[in-house]
């Protein structure tokens, strides 16, 4: 499975917490930076609905990144980390302006073909790889607007945002491998 659309009842109030989180706490809406890291501590003391949920599902975060989209170019198709060399699932989580937006899932039209172009970018200290859009078809897609989203980013995939910036995602990385959450059932 691609991906997996997380139930969670009280979703807008908890992406409302952490919005007041980002305006009070941090200096992510003073730049354009596209990738903001959290302070973990800071983090766990000032977002308690979201942390409640994600004990309820015996999940420990290790790191709260705050991706901004603050222009309305198209992103381009890319994965996360090394071509072929897994990464942990994450949660993603609207925040702000999500509505509208998507994030499309692509697969490599020929498995054998390594179709990476040389340009290689350094995001959080993990290699951020761009795909030679010709060698990739879109298989899937998922929205953050009813609900957040466990998925795998080191599989090709691009953001297509929706019409109102900047948009505002939360991506969650925890202790214990999501695997379990990408399961057939």
């Amino acid at each position: 499975m691609l991906y997996r659309k997380l139930e969670v009842p009280n979703y807008k109030e908890i992406s409302d917490e952490v919005y007041k989180f980002i305006v009070e706490q941090t200096k992510i809406l003073d730049s354009n930076a596209f990738w903001n890291k959290t302070n973990i501590g800071s983090f766990y003391k000032n977002n308690q609905k979201i942390i409640s949920y994600f004990k309820s599902m015996k999940l420990t975060l290790i790191d709260a990144v705050v991706i901004q989209v603050t222009d309305k170019k198209e992103l381009v198709v890319h994965v996360d980390g090394e071509l072929g060399k897994e990464m942990p699932a994450r949660i993603q989580w609207g925040i702000l302006n999500y509505a509208g937006s998507r994030t499309a899932l692509y697969e490599f039209k020929d498995t054998k073909m390594k179709p990476v172009q040389q340009y290689t970018t350094d995001i959080n200290k993990s290699p951020y790889i761009l795909i030679i859009p010709d060698s990739v078809r879109e298989v899937d897609s998922f929205i953050l607007d009813d609900g957040p989203v466990v998925w795998q980013p080191s599989k090709p995939h691009k953001i297509i945002s929706g019409e109102t910036l900047p948009r505002l995602t939360l991506t969650c990385k925890f202790i214990e491998p999501l695997d379990f959450l990408l399961e057939e059932k």
